[in-house]
Parts: structure tokens; C-alpha cells; sequence
């Protein structure tokens, strides 16, 4: 499949069809945030062998990856 330019993109998104638009574009974004909470989940399960410090440690930074990722733009 190849890729379409940001004027086709935009032409397809305003008269083409809602929900396969709806599929495309949000398939990746699950996929990213199943991967994400899987990854933050396995990290807490690892500093949980190390102690209480460390778990919150993890927590927080989990926290704080999720707000950098939701603020990140594609360039």
C-alpha cells in the first residue's frame, strides 16, 4: 500500500469512509498503547524484586514517558 500525500490524506478523511479512516488511523495508535502499558507493566514487575523505592520509582516515570509521548509530535 502505498503512501498517500497530506492532500490526499485530507481529501479521503473529509469524503471518504468514516470508519475504515477510523481503522486506519487508530490501529496504530492501540497497537502503541498496548505496547506502552506492556512496557510499563513488565518494568514494574521487575523493580518489585528490588523494593518499595524502586517500584514508585518506575511509577512515576512511567507516568511521566506517557505525557512526553502524548505531547511528542511527528515531524
Amino acid at each position: 500500500m502505498r503512501r498517500m500525500t497530506e492532500q490526499e490524506f485530507r481529501a479521503y478523511s473529509l469524503s471518504g469512509n468514516l470508519y475504515r479512516l477510523i481503522i486506519q488511523v487508530g490501529t496504530p495508535l492501540a497497537v502503541f498503547a498496548l505496547f506502552n502499558t506492556l512496557f510499563s507493566i513488565l518494568d514494574t514487575m521487575m523493580a518489585s524484586h528490588l523494593g518499595t523505592i524502586e517500584v514508585s520509582t518506575v511509577a512515576y516515570m512511567n507516568q511521566l514517558r506517557m505525557v512526553l509521548n502524548a505531547l511528542e509530535q511527528d515531524s
